[in-house]
């Protein structure tokens, strides 16, 4: 991966919070997908929450090939890698927020890194709100959760990126937009 040591951390940071917001959505989908009655949508939030993780496989299998590997790596030592499991290491306040804020512990005493965006931590607590929600409040959390997804997207595509991630990172991103936009839809014409 060309380019200075600053940019290749900055790089690894924007990749690994999209990486982040992947996880997250993924596990939302399903979530969310499970509790949809109707089976054209359920198959939908199914449906996409694989493709999320085929985005991830893409991010993570380039990121190897242009030798990122070594900066997951370091940022791993460091505390500053997004955990994998799609958790965040702090639990989530009443609002379903993570209480913990960049540079400080979570329960592990491990600091969170400074890219750390409470917003990315869509599924904490998500389980709770959707308990008992009906499609409105099902569709309208899953608008939330792609614009996260989008803005994950739209800061790492601001970041410097070797070509062959920027190029996947566009490819991902028009397919974002699009389940977006269908999610919006959906939760217009249940409203």
């Amino acid at each position: 991966m060309a380019g200075s040591s600053h940019e290749m951390q900055g790089a690894g940071i924007a990749i690994y919070s999209v990486i982040q917001s992947l996880v997250e959505s993924q596990e939302a989908l399903v979530e969310i997908g499970e509790k949809l009655e109707d089976m054209d949508l359920k198959r939908f939030f199914l449906t996409e929450s694989l493709k999320r993780a085929e985005f991830r496989g893409e991010l993570e299998s380039v990121l190897n090939q242009e030798g990122v590997g070594a900066l997951r790596q370091s940022h791993a030592a460091a505390g500053s890698v997004p955990a994998q499991s799609g958790t965040s290491e702090s639990g989530p306040s009443e609002s379903g927020q993570s209480e913990s804020g960049p540079g400080e512990p979570g329960p592990t005493g491990r600091a969170r890194p400074a890219f750390y965006r409470p917003e990315y931590h869509f599924v904490d607590g998500l389980r709770s709100r959707l308990r008992d929600a009906g499609a409105d409040t099902l569709l309208a959390t899953a608008e939330e959760g792609e614009d996260v997804a989008k803005e994950a997207y739209d800061n790492a595509m601001s970041a410097y990126l070797p070509e062959p991630v920027r190029e996947i990172l566009e490819s991902q991103a028009v397919h974002i937009q699009e389940s977006h936009d269908f999610v919006k839809a959906a939760r217009e014409r249940a409203a």
